[in-house]
């Protein structure tokens, strides 16, 4: 996600390893100060917020977001569109019940 602010072009990114521990947790990064095609290339980059990404079955999920600079925050509920795995889905997760 980017966008054109007073200050110049601000992009946001999602980062992080992917892990089998639930919920997701992820940083969000911002870069600015960028030009395109720039020599040499000077942006500035840090961590801004963190997504927090939680399913609650196999066929639906929510991503909480929070990003400090702009003061940011909520939960976008996520719904799967493609129903073709929901099976394999569910059957590994009755697999791993104790």
């Amino acid at each position: 996600f980017f966008f054109q602010a007073e200050d110049g072009i601000r992009d946001y990114k999602v980062t992080g390893v992917q892990t089998c521990a639930l919920p997701i947790l992820l940083d969000i990064e911002v870069t600015t100060d960028g030009v395109f095609n720039q020599v040499p290339p000077t942006v500035t980059q840090l961590t801004d917020g963190l997504l927090r990404i939680e399913f609650n079955d196999c066929s639906s999920a929510s991503a909480e977001y929070s990003i400090d600079s702009l003061g940011l925050s909520g939960i976008i509920p996520l719904q799967r569109v493609v129903t073709d795995n929901i099976r394999l889905c569910e059957s590994l997760q009755e697999a791993q019940i104790p």
